[in-house]
């Protein structure tokens, strides 16, 4: 992927945050809703770990969103005690239901209602991410899978319509691995490889540049859908 020249951030702009409840979806979770002045996009980012200071490469994504003009949130996807015990972390049909669910709550929640949306993710939560990108009535207008595991679901990526970037550290089998799941796709898809220290979005510099590159990429596609 060839990486444009990187854009002048704006300063920061003045934030909203609002309390947020899916029904349906894990009771006692949080969730974090940031709407930045006039936003172009709201950006899901759902995770299966409790949303803690801990998740300061997550957050620092989700501010540097925020500051290219995006609405940001952060959701919980599952319980304290689902959490702890651990059961459900792989269970991807149930955690794309409640991708599913807190989308489709946000998409009728004002101010944000009308605006197209993206998603990132991470990890394991990225293919659940996938999951819910590939079912017919999934909203998503853009998709960022960063330092994922989309081989966990290799079966669901030809039916992903959304145009989806992969970013990942350079590292031989996670490249081979994201690779292979932009072979599978059959909507528009880029693969953006970073050099970094294997720390993943807990290193501030790889954190900074996720955000840059799926900045980029939202502008172009949600700007198609606006």
């Amino acid at each position: 992927m060839r990486h444009s020249d990187q854009m002048k951030v704006p300063p920061r702009f003045d934030r909203k945050e609002a309390p947020f409840w899916a029904r349906g979806a894990a009771e006692g979770s949080t969730a974090e809703l940031s709407v930045p002045e006039k936003p172009m996009g709201v950006i899901i980012l759902p995770v299966t770990v409790p949303l803690s200071p801990g998740n300061c490469g997550l957050r620092q994504v989700a501010a540097e969103l925020q500051d290219r003009g995006f609405a940001t949130f952060l959701a919980e996807l599952l319980t304290p005690a689902e959490t702890e015990h651990g059961y459900h972390t792989f269970d991807f049909d149930m955690l794309a239901d409640r991708i599913g669910e807190v989308t489709e709550r946000l998409h009728r929640k004002a101010p944000v209602e009308d605006l197209p949306i993206g998603y990132f993710g991470t990890s394991t939560d990225a293919a659940a991410m996938a999951v819910a990108a590939a079912r017919s009535d999934c909203p998503a207008a853009a998709i960022v899978m960063c330092n994922a595991r989309p081989e966990l679901a290799s079966a669901e990526l030809v039916r992903i319509r959304a145009p989806t970037l992969f970013i990942v550290e350079d590292d031989e089998l996670a490249c081979d691995l994201n690779r292979a799941a932009l072979n599978k796709l059959r909507c528009r898809g880029d693969l953006a490889v970073l050099r970094g220290a294997g720390k993943g979005l807990a290193c501030s510099e790889i954190a900074s540049e996720a955000a840059r590159l799926a900045g980029d990429w939202f502008e172009t596609h949600l700007r198609q859908e606006r």
